[in-house]
């Protein structure tokens, strides 16, 4: 499993939150383990663990309009500064619709034939764009998500700034 970390923009000063998605390619499918989220405002620290049981699994080849569900547990851990943490289970059922291709660009740098998927959770009324690159040395990774309200409006960018994988 490789961490990619992401950068979210604030507007509060004093605030950063680093993510780290843990994916991989495995034969034929790109597959999505967990997240790990540290947040930091002022001298407080919260650190959120998910992990997904079984792991989000999806066919690396696709077709635009193609529909993979997922159904899979999610377990997430929230701990705090002072070392406090709880834990909770929940079912998760998502369907990842494949986009196509475009080219996309970020921090990382600039991606051609990036796959473009929307993503849409059970009993949430808002959806995810996101972009992972065909080819290159970030091949299968996220390296830009976005989080639309129930409307398709924008309310959050997350793009890639560094990434530490290695291909298989």
């Amino acid at each position: 499993m490789n961490p990619v970390p992401q950068r979210y923009p604030f507007t509060s000063a004093g605030a950063s939150v680093v993510n780290s998605l843990y994916v991989d390619l495995v034969g034929n499918d790109h597959v999505v383990y967990g997240a790990r989220s540290v947040s930091t405002l002022e001298s407080q620290t919260t650190t959120i663990v998910t992990v997904y049981d079984p792991p989000l699994t999806s066919p690396k080849d696709q077709q635009p309009g193609q529909v993979v569900t997922h159904n899979s547990t999610a377990r997430i851990t929230v701990t705090q500064t002072d070392g406090s943490s709880s834990s909770t289970e929940s079912a998760v059922k998502t369907q990842a619709t494949y986009i196509g291709r475009e080219t996309v660009q970020t921090p990382l740098g600039d991606f051609a034939n990036a796959c473009k998927f929307k993503t849409v959770f059970d009993n949430s009324p808002s959806s995810n764009l996101s972009w992972v690159p065909s080819d290159g040395p970030y091949r299968g990774q996220v390296v830009k998500a976005q989080v639309l309200d129930s409307g398709g409006n924008v309310v959050q960018t997350t793009e890639s700034i560094r990434m530490v994988y290695t291909p298989k």
